[in-house]
């Protein structure tokens, strides 16, 4: 036994007895944690409250960059938030993804648990640009990292690429729902019934998703997971040998999500009908989204398990690599829209549907907005920055133009324009023309050839 198993056990005694044993309450355990963040990871109060009367430092970090302030509000606990911050936890605290605490608590809209962050000190700001800066990279299949600015004036490495599914899961339903409430969804606003039904099933398996961490006993929730698969639709947001994919089952109906390309072969959105429903429990459910599973169970067992029968594929663009989470959940988007248009019944037997299909003009028109969107935010951002943050969104929209802006797409010029504007404020010049040094006259590759063309367009528009 040991201080880190007997918290685990949530043995309050047996902890009690390790502290006046002179345990060290600020030690990395085995398991890569202090003693503080298991009490959070387990949800345990008055464990929290024994730590800290014993002297456990509130802001120390696990391995992976997480205080205990993090785990607090990843269990949506209130309490143990408002006393981790009492005590000096830092609400700008982030972990080595540079994910700020702050921006669960946004992103699944829980508003005592802003308040309490805000309340302390915790700044929107830097959670916002995290999370455009991530859905920056997304929407543009960005590669490599850039820097946002934290509230004490840091530049924090974000990367580009890889969310975790939750984050996906929680981002996807957040663009989903500005989407419906901004006025250029007008023209769509004969499907809000089908997205509000993309944005509950998102905002279930959000719910769900959260059970799936470290050291979560599942019996103890049961009660409250089982309650979520009851709904009629359920995304099951599904991990296994690195690979994050998403199931659709609704009825009789499975559809697979999995847009890795393999062998050339793109798997894209595969919609099945079962043949063996009775076979579909909330055990096997639980299994999904919870459990170890190898590539043979989901790949192979799982159809033969459900007598999967493969009825319409959806053809989509394969993932990027790093983004298997965000580019198969962003597919539960177009599949559920086809499913409550034409695919209940399935009639399209054997079919494949292609970018002409509404369910896929659709995501399109919804990908354009929310690519829009983003890359709008940190352009009306720049004006009102100090220095640094400057720098950090110049150098993002920088990388966004040299990136995935082409100069034969005359759509994209008067973006182009605004961004070059600010590319060329005096004091970042350099952002520019460091790309122009390095790709154009250095080393003249397409990239940059295509940069200096896309310029030249721009400057003969003015």
């Amino acid at each position: 036994m040991t201080l880190a198993r007997a918290i685990i056990q949530q043995n309050l005694a047996l902890v009690q007895q390790y502290i006046n044993a002179g345990a060290d309450v600020n030690a990395i355990d085995e398991f890569g944690f202090t003693p503080l963040i298991e009490t959070a990871i387990v949800n345990h109060l008055e464990l929290t409250r024994l730590l800290l009367d014993s002297g456990a430092r509130v802001n120390e970090k696990d391995l992976v960059g997480g205080t205990a302030l993090h785990w607090a509000v990843e269990n949506n606990n209130l309490a143990m938030t408002r006393l981790l911050l009492t005590k000096g936890a830092d609400p700008n605290a982030y972990n080595n993804n540079g994910e700020p605490i702050l921006v669960k608590a946004i992103l699944r809209k829980h508003s005592e648990l802003k308040l309490a962050l805000y309340e302390k000190g915790a700044l929107a700001r830097f959670a916002m640009d995290y999370i455009n800066a991530k859905l920056l990279g997304h929407r543009y299949d960005l590669r490599g990292s850039v820097d946002v600015v934290d509230a004490a004036g840091n530049y924090v490495e974000v990367g580009m690429e890889g969310f975790f599914l939750e984050f996906s899961l929680n981002l996807v339903r957040y663009s989903l729902e500005q989407y419906t409430q901004n006025y250029a969804a007008r023209s769509a606003k004969e499907n809000f019934p089908i997205l509000n039904v993309c944005i509950e099933a998102l905002r279930t398996a959000g719910q769900l998703i959260q059970y799936v961490q470290y050291q979560t006993d599942i019996s103890r929730h049961q009660v409250i997971i089982d309650s979520l698969l009851d709904r009629d639709l359920l995304i099951i947001p599904t991990s296994y040998a690195g690979h994050a994919i998403t199931f659709i089952y609704y009825h009789d109906i499975l559809i697979r999500c999995d847009r890795r390309k393999i062998n050339e072969t793109l798997n894209g959105i595969n919609i099945f009908k079962i043949r063996k429903p009775n076979m579909v429990t909330k055990e096997l459910i639980r299994h999904l989204i919870f459990d170890k599973k190898s590539p043979e169970f989901i790949e192979e067992n799982l159809n033969k398990q459900l007598g999967l029968e493969l009825k319409v594929r959806i053809i989509m663009p394969p993932q990027m690599s790093g983004n298997c989470s965000w580019a198969n959940v962003i597919a539960c988007v177009p599949a559920i829209y086809y499913l409550f248009t034409d695919g209940i019944d399935l009639k399209s037997q054997d079919g494949i549907i292609d970018l002409d299909h509404p369910a896929l003009t659709f995501f399109q028109h919804w990908r354009d907005w929310d690519r829009s969107r983003s890359l709008q935010y940190f352009i009306s951002e720049f004006e009102g920055s100090d220095k640094k943050r400057r720098a950090s969104i110049a150098t993002l929209l920088a990388t966004v133009m040299f990136q995935r802006f082409y100069h034969q797409d005359s759509k994209i010029f008067p973006t182009a324009q605004r961004i070059l504007k600010i590319l060329r404020t005096p004091g970042y010049e350099y952002i520019l023309q460091n790309y122009l040094d390095f790709y154009y006259y250095s080393k003249r590759t397409p990239s940059g050839e295509n940069l200096k063309k896309l310029i030249d367009i721009c400057d003969s528009y003015l």
